[in-house]
């Protein structure tokens, strides 16, 4: 018999997060308008592109992002390690963080930090976007639960 596990990740993006998110979706996709038209060519085939849609849409309605992200990977727990959580504890607790300040915070070094955020956004726990030449942490964790 199999037990189905789930994990379910509540997340809630702060002002500075959505800022940050406007500004790499318009520097990667241009205007609003531009990726209205690409989603109707396209006939919402590009998920990237459907999910910018959705946030700009937010942004532009002064709109609040509440995500809710489940996962069914049991491997998820093999990435929920002690430093990682204090990476979660960090993103929580500074807001949009890039990964050379996380590695200054935790007292650790760069790269170990940046496999390590990879590896959460690799399973959405924590959401990591391109800016510049940096990669940036963001995202606050509100709840996460795990359901049989």
């Amino acid at each position: 018999m199999v037990i189905s596990m789930r994990m379910i990740i509540k997340r809630t993006y702060s002002d500075d997060d959505m800022n940050l998110l406007f500004k790499m979706i318009r520097k990667k996709a241009g205007r609003y308008e531009k990726i209205k038209h690409l989603l109707h060519i396209k006939k919402c085939s590009d998920p990237n592109l459907a999910e910018r849609y959705l946030i700009l849409t937010c942004i532009m309605n002064n709109g609040q992002i509440d995500e809710e992200v489940i996962i069914e990977d049991r491997k998820v727990f093999n990435a929920l390690t002690g430093k990682r959580m204090e990476i979660i504890e960090l993103v929580n607790e500074k807001g949009p963080i890039s990964v050379k300040e996380l590695a200054k915070f935790a007292g650790r070094d760069y790269k170990n930090v940046y496999d390590d955020i990879m590896a959460l956004e690799k399973f959405l726990i924590i959401r990591a976007v391109k800016v510049g030449k940096e990669r940036v942490a963001l995202g606050k964790v509100r709840e996460c639960t795990l359901k049989f």
